[in-house]
């Protein structure tokens, strides 16, 4: 007599994707908690994030939203800061313990990062794309340096994907409140993470108006979005013009100051610093500033992946799962 056939159950978790995602969080966190001499002086930290973890430590210490604990300041990204604000309450005689759960706050954010990436990939091509994004994301050193480098950098570009994943898989197909709300508040915390992502705002709302429904359910979409993104983004605005009469962030004259001298000073190689008055620079500055953009892209590529070796071996149809290590470790 035969047995009854078990019942079906769950889809078996993905081996290759657990994988990737367990090796990109154990990387991020080796990079994290790393030797702070390591960190400071070669590693991804950059000057701005110590900027940013004053700040945190003079609003954890009460002496507001201030760098050096005496000029008020509103340039910088909130969210980031005050999700800094408990570390350096917990730890008020440790200036490099806070620093570390920092990083470790940005480890997770960029391994999660690339559950979403994949999930983005997956929907729209096959397993084996999709987990090849998540290997250069996972490996890339460049993405590694960027996520770990102090800022709100990792943090913005998780809500960054968490919020494009969610519009595309939820929201485009069925705008229904309940959803629109929901990416309301996404877009509005992508917001408050860091300023650009009123861009992905603009271009969601520029989808919306193009779906294929009546006008005025586009409108209303688009309103009941938009209103919810900006009762998140109203307490920062209302602390903005409390502070400095705009809604824009603002760290002052001496930065931009140290912008343009800065611009003319490490073009292709040391030269003395160009002095001038930040209210009118010459056109050598533009110039300058221009050409050495050009040279950090030719230096040091956004995309690790898009080298020569990558593209060829996607040419030659050479990028198949036994291959991701060698072309990923070339």
């Amino acid at each position: 007599m035969d047995r009854p056939a078990p019942p079906p159950s769950k889809a078996a978790p993905d081996k290759a994707l657990m994988f990737l995602l367990g090796v990109g969080l154990i990387l991020r966190l080796a990079i994290a908690w790393a030797p702070f001499d390591y960190l400071a002086r070669r590693g991804p930290l950059i000057d701005d994030a110590f900027y940013g973890f004053s700040i945190a430590r003079n609003l954890a210490r009460g002496a507001g939203a201030t760098s050096d604990g005496l000029h008020p300041t509103s340039g910088f990204q909130p969210l980031y800061t005050l999700l800094l604000v408990p570390f350096y309450r917990w730890f008020p005689q440790d200036p490099i313990l806070p620093i570390h759960l920092a990083l470790t706050l940005l480890a997770a954010s960029g391994a999660l990062t690339g559950w979403f990436i994949y999930r983005m990939v997956r929907r729209f091509a096959s397993r084996r794309a999709a987990l090849f994004a998540l290997f250069v994301w996972t490996f890339s050193p460049v993405l590694l340096a960027f996520g770990a480098n102090g800022l709100e950098t990792g943090l913005f570009g998780l809500l960054l994907a968490a919020t494009l994943d969610y519009y595309l898989g939820k929201v485009r197909s069925s705008p229904t409140p309940v959803r629109l709300t929901a990416l309301g508040t996404l877009l509005g915390l992508t917001v408050l993470a860091r300023v650009d992502g009123i861009l992905l705002a603009a271009g969601i709302s520029f989808d919306l108006l193009r779906q294929p429904l009546p006008i005025s359910r586009r409108m209303k979409n688009l309103g009941t979005m938009g209103m919810v993104a900006a009762l998140v983004l109203l307490p920062y605005l209302l602390w903005l013009l409390d502070r400095s009469g705009t809604i824009l962030p603002e760290s002052g004259r001496a930065t931009r100051f140290l912008s343009l001298c800065y611009g003319t000073r490490f073009v292709f190689s040391a030269s003395p610093g160009v002095f001038f008055p930040p209210e009118s620079p010459p056109l050598f500055y533009y110039w300058d500033s221009l050409r050495k953009a050009l040279q950090t892209l030719q230096e040091q590529p956004v995309l690790f992946p898009g080298s020569i070796l990558t593209a060829s071996a996607a040419l030659f149809g050479w990028l198949g799962p036994g291959r991701w290590i060698l072309v990923g470790g070339g």
